[in-house]
């Protein structure tokens, strides 16, 4: 019973997650087009870095996934 509420818990938690994330995603597409000369280039730079700790964050959503996914196939094997 924990588990099934504990479980439902961590998919709303990731739900919220992904919708942030799609947010800032957004928002960075945003940011991208306005900005000129100079301003632009270091923008650039800045989403540059943004969209690899999005990536690098939606990385390590995925590695905690297959996680979750394996020991919940441990567990129903023992």
């Amino acid at each position: 019973k924990k588990e099934k509420q504990n479980m439902k818990e961590e998919e709303e938690r990731r739900k919220k997650e992904e919708e942030e994330e799609k947010k800032e995603k957004i928002e960075c597409k945003e940011k991208e087009r306005s900005g000129k000369g100079e301003k632009e280039g270091r923008l650039r730079m800045k989403m540059k870095e943004e969209r690899k700790r999005l990536k690098d964050k939606e990385k390590n959503r995925e590695r905690k996934k297959e996680n979750r996914n394996d020991k919940r196939r441990k567990a129903k094997q023992l």
